[in-house]
């Protein structure tokens, strides 16, 4: 499996594991705080290392593809 594939399967996990798009994942998570919808189907451990795998995906991306994941979903929602 490629880089590529590698990232994106870590993602389709993320949105089976929540049933929401990882953006919306990561939104909950770090942008809004909102941990209600997250809780329901994951301890407060597994969220954090969750969005910890984010960070790490989106390094991996970066150095792939010289764009971030991130930072237009937080350029989008901190204006």
């Amino acid at each position: 499996m490629s880089l590529s594939g590698e990232i994106k399967g870590a993602l389709e996990s993320i949105e089976e594991k929540y049933g929401v798009s990882w953006q919306r994942f990561y939104y909950l998570a770090e942008v809004s705080n909102n941990w209600k919808p997250l809780l329901e189907v994951a301890e407060p451990e597994e969220i954090l290392e969750d969005v910890a795998t984010l960070f790490e995906l989106d390094e991996r991306y970066q150095k792939l593809t010289g764009k971030s994941l991130l930072k237009p979903l937080d350029e989008r929602w901190n204006r």
